[in-house]
């Protein structure tokens, strides 16, 4: 019974402890724990800029990198300032071109697909979005 209380009591100290002395324990019973995540708040004038280069055609995931926070985050910023959405597409431009010229030129969608080096379904869906009918 003593034991079992010295052993709680031990376990109670390890959980008080700091996250960087808890890591440094290898003791059975003891919690690891990775330090906490940093919070970085993007000032109004960070916001006005990562809004202007998405608007200019800079990717989320760019912008993210560059401000140091979450795509959700530069997606969130994106909302409340009622800026819309760019359709994600991989298939586009001078790509969407060649796939539709190969596709109806009478190319399989698979052939298609493999030329422009992309998925049959990616391939797929960019043409169904430019209003190419797809055939059986």
């Amino acid at each position: 019974m003593v034991a079992l209380a010295a052993q709680n009591a031990r376990m109670k100290r390890a959980r008080t402890l700091p996250l960087y002395e808890w890591e440094q324990t290898e003791q059975p019973g003891y919690k690891f724990s990775r330090p906490r995540q940093k919070q970085v708040r993007l000032r109004e004038q960070q916001i006005d800029q990562l809004v202007e280069r998405y608007q200019a055609g800079a990717s989320c995931r760019s912008l993210a990198r560059e401000f140091g926070v979450n795509e959700s985050t530069v997606f969130g910023h994106l909302k409340r300032r009622g800026v819309p959405r760019r359709a994600f597409r991989k298939l586009h431009g001078e790509l969407l071109e060649q796939a539709v010229k190969l596709y109806t030129n009478g190319a399989s969608l698979s052939t298609t697909a493999k030329v422009i080096g992309l998925s049959k379904d990616a391939t797929r869906a960019g043409l169904v979005n430019s209003g190419i009918k797809i055939r059986d």
